[in-house]
């Protein structure tokens, strides 16, 4: 006799921020409930009705949620329903079967992407109360060491109006000092890409050019405020629908009665989505800053070295030359690397084929591209789509 049908599962979620990562990771669970389910979600908006509404576990047949309090992880606890954590809490990882971003490498691909140019300074900006923010810096800082480059920070404290916090005027005031002070050009990493609008905010009030002056790269890759804002925004995509996804999965394991996993699974970021915030501030020689510009611009073109002398009035041993003085590599190599990142962005964000992907990125073709792919990523690109896309 077949089993009979088993009616929908309950899973209560608190999700903490009404942001665009939170809206993913939501669409990452939904889509693994439509491909497993039936799921039901009830959400909860704040840790307080969380809290009330887990004192009813019966109600709930699993749940997904960030721990923000001691209390919200006692009542998880009492409450004995499978349970699964999607963060941190204040910096620690918390004792529950867990998937979460890696935020240090968050920080770290936002270092090396920085790094790439030959900026006179390096710097974090962040708010230490939000809970992403310390291991992104960390991963930040960690990266420019190891390229032996120093890293200043800014951490922009809490808004509030009661006493002992600073009102939003004063925050400026105080943001708007510690920028003036910077050697310039300046390449800056926010923690997301709210904080890194208030950068652009102040660089206008301080009439400072992004990116001349200013290079300024964001975390989330939110197209509303990115696509926004004056300049465009560059930011490291977060494969949030991954984590929803993985999360959704592991609460199903939960669920069916297997075995939690020993150590936490840990989603990597896509990568990083360049627009015009950061887009000159590659270098302070004029002609490699112009072929950068001119591989990123063309490179879907299939562009060759010759296709940037022709753009740039140097003499090829002088581009080579200054090219490895600048960025540590070669004209030919920063062509290849260029394609392979647009590779990565496409084959995450779109459905399309191989021989579509290979196009759009400036390969002959969808053998060149795996081959150079697999070369240079480690993977093939089939196997890199699966790792960041959500199932």
């Amino acid at each position: 006799m077949k089993p009979a049908p088993r009616g929908p599962r309950t899973v209560l979620l608190y999700l903490d921020r009404a942001a665009s990562y939170t809206r993913t990771m939501f669409a990452g669970m939904a889509t693994y409930a439509v491909e497993h389910g039936p799921w039901r979600f009830v959400a909860q908006t704040s840790p307080i009705t969380f809290n009330e509404a887990i004192l009813h576990p019966s109600a709930f047949d699993g749940t997904i949620m960030r721990v923000t309090s001691r209390a919200m992880l006692t009542g998880i606890e009492n409450a004995g329903i499978p349970a699964v954590n999607v963060g941190l809490h204040d910096g620690a990882i918390v004792e529950l079967p867990t998937v979460r971003l890696d935020d240090e490498e968050v920080g770290r691909a936002g270092a090396r992407y920085l790094l790439q140019s030959d900026c006179a300074t390096y710097a974090f900006c962040g708010a230490k109360y939000l809970w992403y923010s310390p291991p992104r810096q960390f991963g930040f800082a960690q990266a420019c060491a190891e390229e032996k480059r120093s890293c200043g920070s800014f951490d922009s404290g809490v808004i509030g109006y009661s006493h002992g916090f600073e009102t939003r005027d004063e925050r400026a005031e105080r943001l708007d000092k510690w920028l003036a002070s910077l050697a310039r050009p300046v390449a800056i990493m926010a923690c997301d890409d709210m904080m890194a609008h208030l950068l652009l905010d102040a660089c206008a009030r301080l009439k400072l050019r992004v990116p001349e002056d200013v290079a300024i790269l964001g975390a989330g890759n939110d197209p509303l405020v990115c696509d926004v804002s004056d300049p465009p925004l560059s930011s490291v995509a977060l494969a949030a629908d991954r984590v929803g996804y993985e999360a959704a999965r592991l609460l199903a394991q939960l669920m069916d009665r297997q075995p939690a996993p020993s150590q936490p699974k840990v989603i990597p970021p896509v990568g990083v989505v360049v627009r015009f915030s950061t887009k000159g501030a590659t270098s302070d020689d004029a002609d490699v800053t112009h072929a950068i510009e001119f591989i990123r611009d063309r490179v879907h073109e299939g562009i060759t070295v010759d296709d940037v002398l022709d753009a740039i009035p140097l003499s090829r041993r002088t581009l080579e030359m200054r090219f490895r003085t600048k960025l540590g590599r070669s004209p030919a190599e920063e062509i290849r690397r260029v394609r392979i990142e647009r590779a990565k962005r496409l084959l995450v964000e779109t459905d399309a084929g191989m021989a579509s992907v290979a196009q759009a990125s400036g390969f002959s073709s969808a053998n060149q591209l795996c081959e150079t792919f697999r070369r240079e990523a480690g993977v093939s690109p089939t196997r890199y789509r699966k790792q960041f896309r959500a199932g």
